[in-house]
């Protein structure tokens, strides 16, 4: 699941792995972002959209405890960039990185 269904103030991103640290995509409320700058821009403007309707939108990133922090970086700053872009005051950049281990 990518949104929490039924909590407005919360978004989740997956960071989708592939063996040796390297992804497949992101995904964010449904929909699969590529990992490039084409995927993170239409990401970016996906949680730009997403702040304007609830400025504190808090985001959980879910990545895999091998993932590359090189896969990380750029939904970090997609997060940050998308809060600027909404032109909502009140939205602050919120990111909550969830570590997920295998087992």
């Amino acid at each position: 699941m990518s949104e929490l269904a039924g909590d407005e103030q919360r978004a989740v991103v997956n960071v989708v792995p592939r063996p040796g640290g390297d992804i497949l995509e992101y995904r964010l409320g449904g929909q699969s972002y590529a990992a490039d700058r084409h995927g993170i821009a239409a990401m970016t403007a996906r949680l730009a959209s997403m702040y304007r309707n609830n400025p504190g939108l808090s985001v959980n990133l879910r990545a895999d405890a091998s993932t590359h922090y090189r896969w990380v970086e750029p939904v970090m700053q997609a997060v940050s960039t998308a809060a600027l872009q909404s032109g909502r005051e009140m939205a602050a950049a919120r990111v909550n990185l969830v570590v997920v281990r295998e087992e």
